[in-house]
């Protein structure tokens, strides 16, 4: 089905790459197995360990394959290095021992509950990785892998801070379905602590997203920087929702969410198509950006309205660190030239900027952020001083 694939995605060429990235599936679901062990029972520097360990292990062999001249197939030894070393060492950190051998009567219990939140994670998989298909067929695959490189610079805070906040906020949403009050205070603090960390990060990179790009990817791929700052718009809306997930899985609501996740990635994709046919890859991500706007504010009130959250109230905690964020990705934004002008250098015009933006959101934060926000986001830091 290699050929069939690659056909899809206009690039016959990928054709053996994708056959060879099969095992990769197998691989990843069973260390899925291990991180709901893990979640379970709140083990989660064991998964900080292997990760970083898979991660780094992974790099330096991919670094060293291509340099050896394995050319595309560098990548394909550092998706296998990197899954065989998570299956491995979650595996044996949480005791968890694969055999070929199903229990019925407990599969048919989880049946109801896993259908709902499979659909969802394949819609959610579509929504993340169907822009980047759209743009390879409409834009071809050169413009494609553009999009697929900004879209790696801008996942880079999600990726340090939402997959372990996501990981401990489904059992904590779990343990608190039943106590309407707690499950609702529990929701308000992790959406707006959750858009109160992510979101000057977001539009942080927003900013200096001109420097930014020709310091990681080079002066060649200056001209990606408008795209890539708005990728970092996008996900910056999308900052709330990084809590919504686990707190509908939490509450066994799998089939809203499928129902949710599937009107999403249909959203996603079509708006994606319809922007690069009319406007190229700026046309596309100016359309995410629009998405996610209409998306973010849909998944809230639903998801309010799951938690008996009051609209007004659920929206104020997300949208207050939103907008100071975008207040202070502003004032960043605007000081930028000037600042280049002066020291003449884009690194180190960033390396001035970017503590004067955090000072500045600090300072608005502290203003005029709410004292019960505050207190969890000042909370979350001091844990993660320890």
């Amino acid at each position: 089905g290699g050929e069939g694939v690659a056909a899809f995605l206009a690039a016959a060429e990928a054709a053996p790459l994708l056959r060879a990235m099969a095992l990769l599936f197998p691989m990843s679901l069973a260390v899925q197995v291990s991180l709901a062990l893990i979640a379970r029972r709140m083990q989660f520097h064991s998964e900080t360990r292997w990760t970083l360990a898979a991660e780094l292990t992974a790099a330096a062999a991919a670094i060293w394959a291509a340099f050896d001249g394995w050319g595309a197939w560098a990548t394909i030894l550092q998706q296998y290095a990197g899954a065989a070393i998570l299956l491995g060492g979650l595996g044996w950190a949480v005791g968890y021992r694969p055999r070929f051998r199903f229990v019925w009567h407990k599969l048919k219990g989880l049946l109801g509950y896993s259908f709902g939140n499979l659909g969802a994670d394949l819609a959610n998989f579509i929504a993340f990785q169907g822009p980047l298909v759209v743009i390879t067929r409409v834009l071809g695959v050169a413009t494609g892998g553009a999009f697929s490189l900004a879209g790696r610079v801008t996942d880079i805070p999600n990726q340090v801070l939402l997959s372990g906040l996501m990981s401990v906020l489904f059992p904590t949403f779990s343990s608190v379905a039943d106590d309407p009050e707690r499950k609702r205070k529990a929701l308000l603090a992790a959406a707006g602590g959750t858009t109160a960390v992510l979101a000057p990060l977001m539009f942080g990179m927003w900013a200096l997203a001109e420097p930014i790009t020709v310091i990681v990817l080079g002066a060649r791929w200056h001209w990606l920087w408008p795209s890539l700052g708005l990728l970092a718009v996008s996900k910056a809306l999308m900052s709330p929702c990084g809590s919504f997930i686990p707190f509908m899985k939490g509450m066994g609501r799998g089939g809203l969410l499928w129902w949710f996740a599937a009107g999403r990635a249909t959203i996603t994709v079509a708006a994606t198509a319809g922007g690069a046919i009319l406007g190229g890859l700026y046309g596309a991500t100016v359309a995410l950006v629009l998405v996610a706007a209409v998306i973010t504010l849909a998944y809230s009130l639903t998801v309010f309205r799951v938690a008996g959250v009051r609209a007004r109230e659920g929206l104020a905690a997300a949208a207050v660190p939103l907008l100071l964020a975008a207040m202070m990705g502003g004032s960043v934004r605007a000081a930028l030239a000037p600042t280049q002008h002066l020291v003449g250098s884009p690194f180190i015009a960033c390396v001035l900027l970017i503590p004067l933006g955090g000072l500045l959101y600090a300072g608005l934060f502290l203003a005029f952020g709410d004292r019960a926000l505050r207190e969890v986001v000042m909370q979350a830091l001091r844990r993660g001083r320890r």
